[in-house]
């Protein structure tokens, strides 16, 4: 009786472990994403299972708006199957800012995923700092 197939299909599952890994999010981040039609960015920080969303004063509409130019607080719902979900709890930090649920995958260094806010979805990357 051959070795092989056992030693094989070890390596197969370990590489299946791997691939279905969450991503590492440890540290700073700058988000791009497309909001109401204009392209957006926001410092994401992520501190184990919690962290900080900042989207920045971008247009001059934006100078009144208090749900950007301050940290929101977020919390990480899920790491599993590869995939990330991120609550953003904007409602915390200030009564009226809806919160929103970020929903990523690493993608060649990169985390790449869908924002859902009451507005609507919005595509969303993240690079690391």
């Amino acid at each position: 009786m051959s070795r092989h197939p056992i030693i094989i299909t070890a390596l197969g599952l370990a590489c299946a472990a791997a691939l279905a890994q969450p991503p590492a999010t440890e540290g700073e981040w700058r988000a791009s994403y497309i909001m109401g039609g204009m392209q957006r960015q926001a410092e994401v920080i992520f501190k184990g299972d919690a962290g900080t969303w900042m989207a920045y004063n971008q247009a001059a509409r934006d100078r009144n708006n208090p749900c950007t130019g301050r940290r929101m607080p977020m919390v990480v719902e899920s790491r599993e199957g590869g995939a990330l979900q991120v609550l953003v709890q904007r409602s915390a930090e200030v009564p009226g800012c809806t919160d929103f649920r970020l929903e990523l995958r690493a993608v060649e260094g990169r985390l790449e995923g869908m924002g859902r806010m009451a507005e609507g979805e919005m595509p969303v990357v993240l690079t690391k700092k």
